[in-house]
């Protein structure tokens, strides 16, 4: 009796409260309580018994199995990881400084880490900064990364080749459909050059403005090709429309060279076929005025070549060595010459770093002559054929005036080569800036300045000299810039190239501007019709599609 009874009081503790049991029971061990941080992120969920067996995440709500004997919590921290409205760290929001704090512009933002946006932003560092694959493998980076960010996992070389290309064909197909709106039309670049291995390259670029009216400029291609003929040009620049899907082509710019002519003649036939260009690719060949001008540039320089070339040697001597730039900069010092730059050697095929080199060094006159008496080796290395190098006071002059002669042409140049705004309507004005300033050396009293003036003024005319083999575009352009007009263009192709020419072909570019209206004006046209009968077709389809899942 004393048996069963005892064995009922057992089976009465066993339906009370914790507390109520451990009371009437004291022999029974205390229920221990939740040691683990995860019950901080969960409601715990009992059954009637007042057993643990799910715990419901105060996020998002769901419900998982938290049996301690079955289940444990492996699965509760395994959910905080993916729960997407948890943040691992803690529920506080982080904020991070983005922007430069020493310039101001420094704001705050909300900051979380995700590591795919962390990845992608690495694959792009290691693009834009052309760092090897294999950057993040380094020790020191390592360590970096494990200081800054520890839940970053720094991907291998092999892992970085293959998000580098998947970014590439991911960025090219998004530019592939922006190139391939009705409306958009391109103007492309192409260069050939050789390198040292002796293998031929070309280079095709893009400029476009997009729906927003913003330029951009994208590399289409870089390809090695056959020859530098212009059968191999054309058929690489084909290849290349052809891949990307591009029909819609404004202009081609090239430089002078006799087989891009011929490139040129046998894209103007095919993109004629293609039926997409404007007036049938007559405007097509647009030459390039950079290269041009080059061209001006170099038949200038003869003139002068004698005194650049003891200034470039004596620039070239005080280089070659670090002790003879230190005992060079000591000698600007004691001449009390206020500059900061140093001395430039120039590439003898680019006239642009002559002009760079010529304007620091007429600067540095006098430490030359004191240089002189400093080293006495300075007058025997520069001494050729018994006759001596070093640049004289006469050498300087003429120095002097040959490098206020490029600036103009220098500047010109950067002015046009400009990537990131339009130039388009400012060609003609530098034309005609060009013709000006020659016609003034030309006619001026100089004798020297007017054989320059004469040689230069022979290449304007090649190029430049009759309107009409000019590309129409370079005209258009200024047409259509609202500040000038027409009126404008025919008054300074009148003064340039007197009144019977300039207004023969003020008239033809009048003839050309209608035709592009009225060919513009149909291809719209066509455009939206088309768009009318695919709105009409989709209505058709939404309609048959209502009525059969009716």
């Amino acid at each position: 009796m004393e048996g069963e009874r005892d064995y009922q009081e057992e089976l009465e503790n066993e339906t009370l409260a914790p507390s109520e049991t451990v009371a009437s029971n004291p022999r029974k061990r205390k229920p221990m309580e939740s040691r683990s941080n995860v019950w901080d992120h969960y409601q715990k969920i009992r059954d009637e018994q007042g057993n643990l067996i799910k715990g419901k995440c105060k996020y998002c709500s769901k419900e998982l199995s938290a049996n301690t004997s079955r289940n444990g919590t492996s699965n509760l921290h395994k959910h905080l990881k993916s729960c997407k409205l948890f943040n691992v760290e803690g529920r506080q929001i982080k904020l991070a400084c983005q922007g430069n704090k020493d310039s101001g512009n420094a704001s705050l933002t909300s900051w979380t880490f995700d590591k795919n946006l962390a990845r992608e932003k690495y694959i792009k560092m290691i693009i834009v900064d052309e760092l090897p694959f294999k950057f993040g493998e380094g020790a020191g980076f390592k360590e970096f990364m494990t200081t800054v960010q520890p839940m970053f996992q720094i991907p291998s070389r092999w892992t970085v080749a293959r998000d580098c290309y998947g970014m590439y064909a991911l960025k090219r197909n998004d530019l592939k459909g922006s190139l391939r709106e009705p409306t958009q039309r391109l103007c492309l670049t192409t260069n050939t050059w050789t390198s040292n291995q002796r293998i031929n390259y070309m280079c095709l670029t893009a400029q476009f403005i997009d729906k927003d009216w913003k330029l951009h400029k994208r590399i289409l291609n870089f390809c090695p090709i056959h020859s530098h003929k212009g059968k191999s040009i054309a058929m690489a620049i084909e290849d290349c429309l052809v891949d990307w899907g591009i029909t819609r082509v404004l202009s081609i710019t090239v430089d002078n060279a006799t087989s891009n002519d011929v490139a040129l003649q046998k894209l103007k036939e095919r993109v004629g076929n293609w039926e997409t260009s404007v007036l049938n690719g007559e405007n097509l060949h647009l030459r390039c005025v950079a290269h041009i001008l080059n061209l001006i540039v170099k038949d200038g320089l003869g003139v002068f070549d004698k005194s650049i070339s003891k200034v470039r040697n004596a620039v070239k001597y005080v280089r070659l060595s670090p002790a003879r730039e230190f005992m060079f900069m000591e000698c600007a010092k004691f001449e009390r010459i206020e500059t900061n730059k140093a001395l430039i050697l120039d590439v003898d095929t680019r006239w642009n770093s002559t002009y760079e080199m010529l304007d620091v060094a007429e600067k540095y006159e006098r430490a030359f002559s004191r240089y002189d008496t400093q080293d006495l080796r300075y007058k025997k290395n520069l001494k050729l054929d018994n006759v001596d190098g070093r640049p004289t006071s006469e050498d300087w002059i003429t120095v002097r005036k040959f490098a206020k002669f490029l600036k103009f042409f220098y500047d010109l140049t950067v002015k046009i080569s400009g990537t990131s705004y339009v130039t388009s309507n400012i060609f003609l004005h530098e034309i005609y800036a060009v013709h000006a300033i020659l016609n003034e050396w030309t006619y001026g009293s100089n004798d020297q300045m007017y054989v320059i003036g004469n040689e230069m003024l022979g290449k304007f005319n090649k190029y430049w000299g009759d309107p009409t083999e000019m590309n129409n575009l370079l005209f258009i352009a200024v047409i259509l810039d609202p500040r000038h007009k027409l009126q404008f263009v025919v008054y300074m192709l009148k003064h340039m190239y007197g009144e019977e020419v300039g207004g023969s072909m003020g008239k033809s570019l009048e003839g050309t501007l209608n035709k592009m209206f009225n060919e513009y004006k149909s291809k719209m046209a066509t455009n939206k019709k088309e768009m009318k009968l695919e709105r009409k077709e989709g209505k058709k389809m939404l309609a048959k599609c209502i009525h059969l899942n009716c």
